[in-house]
């Protein structure tokens, strides 16, 4: 029993050092507004990471402090997969980019999650929803916790699997 709890950490703690850097970061530049929509769900995604025991994410100073270092910024992605790819691996082997894209059009947001690592082409997990900018914050939460789940469940997967 013990043997297999440890077996069970030692698996998890290489599952998540598997993946480092991780970074949570508004991927476009978008006017209207969006921008600070973007900001806020970049900081809900990092904390649906973090409240489900999922891989850590760098937090805002350490992710601005890594972009800075290595002169990347990942809003000129404008959401592209390849863009945001093409950071991760900037970033380094094992790097994982979660980009957070908002569009605000009148009351409503368009919201696109995106999960690419280095080591693949594709995309480890994403979302897409709307919500109403005046309850983006409730309407957010459940698609929010369903892509940390995806992620997570890719995250864990070994690199074969992934790509």
């Amino acid at each position: 029993m013990v043997t297999a709890l440890v077996l069970a950490v030692v698996v998890s703690a290489h599952a998540q050092a598997a993946h480092d850097p991780i970074v949570v970061v508004a991927s476009s530049k978008r006017g209207g507004g969006a921008d600070s929509y973007g900001t806020l769900l970049v900081a809900r995604v990092r904390s649906a990471m973090r409240e489900a025991d999922a891989a850590a994410p760098l937090d805002d100073e350490a992710t601005a402090a890594l972009l800075k270092r290595v002169g990347l910024d990942p809003r000129t992605c404008q959401g592209a997969t390849r863009c945001l790819t093409k950071a991760a691996q900037q970033l380094g082997p094992q790097a994982v980019v979660i980009g957070v894209d908002v569009g605000k059009i009148g009351g409503s947001l368009a919201v696109h999650l995106e999960a690419v690592s280095a080591d693949s082409t594709l995309p480890l997990a994403g979302a897409d929803f709307t919500a109403a900018a005046d309850a983006w914050a409730k309407q957010a939460a459940q698609p929010v916790a369903a892509f940390v789940a995806r992620l997570s469940d890719r995250l864990a997967a070994p690199a074969a699997a992934r790509a």
